[in-house]
Parts: structure tokens; C-alpha cells; sequence
């Protein structure tokens, strides 16, 4: 991951403490003219994400809730979480979005990519096949995917994939 090595470059000596201070679903912190809201989001990519909210500077915090999974095997997005997480998302009034890998986007930035994400999401529906899946895009879109909606396209693949092995057990 990018910054990786700068942020701890040095894992073998970390020793992580037990939280002093907990929540389970939404808390408030005061930091003295600045309020900060945090709220249990989830995700894929972790089920503890949580989002910071500072309804001062109307900026939102995301940190990993909007990445794919890739701990449990090839990487993927379940369209029914994501769906869920943009509900989430949307309660907020914020004008500024800060992902944990990524570069601070503007509100119009965030949701034209939530937007086109969902798109490609609402598209793949439940199709567990590569090929299948892109021949559906270019037959909704008029168009072959771009590399970067060929790798989306995979990631909701790999999601039906997972979905449907865990119907199975």
C-alpha cells in the first residue's frame, strides 16, 4: 500500500493497547470548538470502519469503508454493502472526503465515482463470470470497458463468487 513504510516502517516492535475508551455504534467527542461524530459503518474491507464526521468543517473521514475486500481472498465488492454504506454516507452534509489510501475529494468528486462504482455494480447484478459480466457492460453502455471498469467489473464478480460459495454452507 502506498505510504505504508512511512506511516510504520518498522512492525516487529509494535505492541498495540487496549482501548480505554469504546462505542458501538455512534459517539460524539468534543474537542473543545470542534465536535467530532463517530459512527460504526462497516464495510467489506473491514467490518469494525467506522466514519469521523466534523459537522464544522463539513468534512467526513471514511477511512477504509469504501475499499474492497481482499482478505478473504481475490479482491471484491458486494453490491447490497456498498448500496448500504452510500445510504450511510449520504445522511451526512459533507463537502470534503477523506479515504485512508487516498487524496481528500470533493463531495462532486466522491459521489461521481460512488455513482459510476454502483453503475457497474447494477449492471454486474449477480453475474459470476467475467466475460459474461463485460459483455452485459457493453451492451448497457455501448462501450468496452476501460481497464479501471474491467477491474470493477471484476471486483463485483468476485463478490457474487464469495456470495454465492457462503449460500452454499
Amino acid at each position: 500500500m502506498p505510504g505504508y513504510d512511512k506511516e510504520m516502517p518498522c512492525r516487529e516492535t509494535l505492541i498495540l493497547q487496549e482501548p480505554d475508551v469504546t462505542f458501538h455504534h455512534h459517539m460524539e467527542v468534543d474537542l473543545g470548538g470542534i465536535t467530532c461524530c463517530i459512527q460504526h459503518i462497516g464495510g467489506v474491507h473491514a467490518q469494525d470502519s467506522s466514519v469521523v464526521y466534523v459537522p464544522q468543517e463539513k468534512v467526513l473521514f471514511l477511512g477504509n469503508c469504501l475499499c474492497p475486500d481482499f482478505y478473504s481472498g481475490d479482491w471484491s465488492y458486494d453490491k447490497e454493502d456498498l448500496e448500504r454504506i452510500q445510504r450511510e454516507l449520504q445522511k451526512y452534509d459533507a463537502q470534503y472526503y477523506l479515504s485512508s489510501h487516498f487524496d481528500p475529494e470533493t463531495s462532486e468528486a466522491l459521489w461521481r465515482d460512488l455513482n459510476q462504482l454502483s453503475a457497474i455494480g447494477e449492471i454486474v447484478e449477480n453475474e459470476v463470470d467475467l466475460e459474461k459480466a463485460c459483455f452485459q457492460f457493453e451492451c448497457e453502455t455501448y462501450k468496452k470497458p476501460t481497464n479501471e471498469q474491467k477491474e470493477r467489473i471484476q471486483y463485483f464478480v468476485n463478490g457474487n463468487v464469495k456470495r454465492k460459495s457462503r449460500e452454499l454452507f
